[in-house]
């Protein structure tokens, strides 16, 4: 798994000309070195730590999109008075979620003294808060549609004023 994840990105646009047989759009294409990973000094190994782009890029969309819902809740009028000086935002519990993921990733690469695959532990650790702190709040669905606008609603209905 390491040596496929430290060798060299290819052009797609080349590679899939050659497999095609196209061997002139094949040498047209330019060569491109694609960033697929961030390699850093080890921690506690002293050797070379590796950390996959989509390690980075699927935390990072996700909590784009936590902030751009709270935004959109705020906007809406969504919530409970006075949520604006919240502590625990969709936005902030997406990046603890995201770096919980990532120091249970390096615990268990210190455990089994072996690399793993860090989504396994990222994606847990930022869905499954994100999906408690929406079905706390009764923005679960709101928040799975990104829909804003029934947030007002749902709020507005007298069975679930608080």
């Amino acid at each position: 798994m390491v040596e496929v994840a430290m060798q060299e990105a290819k052009n797609p646009v080349g590679v899939v000309a050659r497999s095609m047989g196209l061997e002139t759009l094949a040498k047209a294409s330019p060569e491109i070195s694609l960033p697929g990973k961030f390699l850093f000094e080890g921690i506690f190994s002293g050797g070379e730590s590796m950390l996959g782009l989509g390690d980075v890029f699927v935390p990072g969309l996700l909590a784009c999109y936590t902030k751009m819902f709270d935004y959109r809740r705020l906007k809406s009028g969504g919530g409970r008075g006075g949520e604006h000086r919240r502590l625990m935002t969709y936005f902030t519990c997406s990046l603890c979620g995201a770096s919980l993921g990532l120091l249970l990733a390096t615990i268990a690469v210190l455990f089994y003294r072996v690399a793993q695959p860090a989504l396994i532990y990222i994606v847990p650790a930022t869905m499954l808060p994100l999906l408690l702190l929406g079905l706390r709040n009764g923005e679960a669905s709101a928040l799975w549609t990104g829909d804003c606008s029934a947030i007002a609603t749902i709020r507005s209905s007298p069975a679930l004023t608080v």
